[in-house]
């Protein structure tokens, strides 16, 4: 087959289609010292843009996981009501002890998009990195085998011996985190790092990781603690270099100023952004959105133009939008996701067409 063949098969797989932020594949960073509310934070951010649905969890951290999500699942039963029990049991974890190669955290990945996990934090990647059996392990393995002990070897070494090991291993993992389908929470350690230009350790801490994996989250903060010891306090903005991030203007405006503690809202505040609806603060379930005048006629005409694609896709559907709860009837489609008109029918059809081929 010829190259021009290819592209033409390739272009029978492409769809044109407008701009549009999705409530899925969110990535969303945090780092900080031990001790400063990381994991917490994570589950506190989780639950807020995961309205239903399990929370995949894997631990790298000698099974720590279990005293964030108890302190998680007690803050949300407060917040949003119902049994703490009920909201741990929400949360599906996966640990991971040494060795922490890389493909082990993508097989964790994938066993739990398997489980149908829509958010997972990964409580792991730096361990990923620099800890037993990690990255800069098997690279340091290839040395060994490429060079033995002679120093002057190794360095030259170096170099290829990361060519031969990154791409089948930390790669992967880049790209199992770029590709997935499920909202990903990255959480990396940190460290004061030695700067080369100044000769000494700079004075503030970022991540542990290489710049790859916080590449492809849309915000990354700093999390410490205060001087009382209370962590989950955060930084988003911060000068150049120094860890923290965020893409567009209006997720900086979501997230909590620096300095203050990240709470349920901001994690609601980023699904409102992407599109999806939170839950309610009284109780779990579906934010009651206003009357809009919605008339039953213009519901049913527009259940009558979507009928084709059948009630399961479009359940499917409006559950992955955060529209409906996954035990609620296509009945209780919200008003306030009726079009109004022909454009706007279009583009739910449109929106419910790519859901159909890609699942997002």
């Amino acid at each position: 087959m010829n190259w021009r063949q290819q592209v033409e098969d390739f272009r029978k797989e492409l769809k044109a289609e407008p701009s549009a932020i999705s409530a899925t594949a969110i990535r969303f960073g945090f780092f900080g010292a031990v001790g400063g509310g990381k994991s917490v934070t994570a589950g506190v951010f989780s639950v807020g843009i995961t309205p239903h649905g399990q929370i995949g969890w894997v631990d790298g951290e000698g099974k720590r996981s279990a005293w964030a999500i108890d302190s998680v699942a007690d803050m949300a039963a407060k917040h949003y009501g119902g049994d703490k029990e009920k909201w741990k049991s929400r949360f599906t974890v996966i640990h991971i002890d040494p060795p922490f190669n890389p493909l082990r955290v993508v097989a964790a990945i994938e066993s739990l998009e398997e489980a149908g996990c829509k958010t997972i934090i990964l409580d792991i990647l730096t361990q990923c990195w620099d800890s037993d059996g990690g990255y800069l392990d098997l690279k340091d393995a290839e040395v060994d085998r490429m060079a033995g002990d002679d120093d002057r070897k190794r360095e030259r070494v170096a170099a290829s011996a990361a060519a031969h090991v990154k791409p089948w291993t930390h790669q992967k993992l880049v790209n199992k985190i770029n590709a997935s389908r499920s909202n990903l929470v990255l959480l990396f350690q940190a460290k004061q790092k030695y700067n080369p230009k100044n000769f000494k350790p700079d004075d503030f801490q970022t991540p542990i990781q290489e710049s790859g994996l916080t590449r492809t989250a849309i915000a990354v903060g700093r999390v410490e603690c205060n001087d009382d010891g209370d962590g989950g306090f955060c930084f988003f903005k911060l000068p150049q270099g120094q860890g923290a991030k965020f893409t567009h203007p209006s997720i900086l405006a979501a997230l909590p100023k620096n300095g203050e503690r990240f709470t349920f809202a901001h994690g609601e505040a980023m699904l409102k952004l992407c599109g999806g609806a939170p839950l309610s603060p009284t109780g779990p379930g579906p934010v009651k959105a206003p009357d809009t005048g919605t008339t039953p006629k213009i519901k049913a005409r527009m259940f009558e133009l979507l009928k084709p694609y059948g009630d399961a896709l479009l359940r499917s559907f409006a559950e992955q939008k955060g529209w409906l709860a996954p035990d609620e009837s296509l009945d209780k489609w919200p008003d306030t996701r009726v079009p109004q008109n022909k454009q706007e029918m279009a583009k739910l059809m449109q929106d419910i067409e790519t859901f159909r081929d890609t699942g997002v």
